[in-house]
């Protein structure tokens, strides 16, 4: 369930750039959890000839910082969208009560109380874990906790605005239309990506989330 602090720590990370005919900007802000879990990977131009190619990932970590911080370092080494002004896109969140995810934690013997993986992780796929991946006879995507992806090919068009990636610390508080309507009327103000990620961070922080937050933006 995580510890959390008397008061929030608010001292942020920040980072931006620009290339292959995007920008983007980062915030990063521990928040009231006694540990800063999470990371993040921005990268703009990929090796291997993939210079055209950019790559951004948000890793929430939970129990620990070492998971999240090793596939921020590792991942990409061993391989949310708004367009035309409306949400138009946006990946589903991998919750223990959802039907498939609750029949295959069923089927493997665990149970979802309290809206987690045996009254106990909020989450249903996951790195790591591997308590809720010991399951005598089943494949590691048939355990309690899949490490299966779930991945989506979303084609670019000229009415893209932004994309924008976060940990629950945001979407919990948030919805994906008050993210995206939040991050458009900023740019509207501004073109600083640094600053409007911020201010997404300190808006969640104000609605009280107790999440660890790193929006890319």
């Amino acid at each position: 369930m995580g510890a959390f602090l008397d008061k929030p720590k608010t001292e942020k990370v920040n980072e931006h750039g620009s290339g292959n005919g995007l920008r983007f900007g980062l915030s990063c802000m521990q928040g009231w959890r006694v540990e800063m879990e999470d990371s993040h990977t921005s990268v703009l131009g990929l090796p291997h000839g993939l210079k055209d190619w950019s790559f951004f990932a948000v890793y929430d970590g939970h129990a620990g910082a070492n998971v999240s911080m090793y596939c921020s370092e590792n991942l990409l080494d061993s391989s949310v969208l708004s367009r035309n002004g409306k949400c138009e896109f946006f990946t589903k969140d991998h919750k223990p009560f959802h039907p498939m995810e609750r029949e295959r934690i069923q089927n493997a013997g665990g149970s979802v109380m309290i809206q987690r993986v045996n009254g106990s992780l909020a989450v249903s796929r996951a790195l790591g874990d591997f308590e809720y991946k010991c399951v005598d006879g089943l494949g590691p995507c048939e355990q309690l906790v899949s490490p299966e992806p779930e991945i989506t090919v979303q084609e670019r068009t000229d009415n893209d605005e932004f994309v924008v990636l976060a940990c629950d610390g945001i979407w919990d508080v948030m919805s994906n239309d008050e993210v995206c309507d939040f991050v458009r009327s900023r740019m509207q103000l501004t073109d600083n990506l640094e600053s409007i990620a911020n201010q997404v961070v300190d808006t969640c922080l104000y609605k009280v989330s107790t999440g660890t937050d790193v929006p890319v933006v």
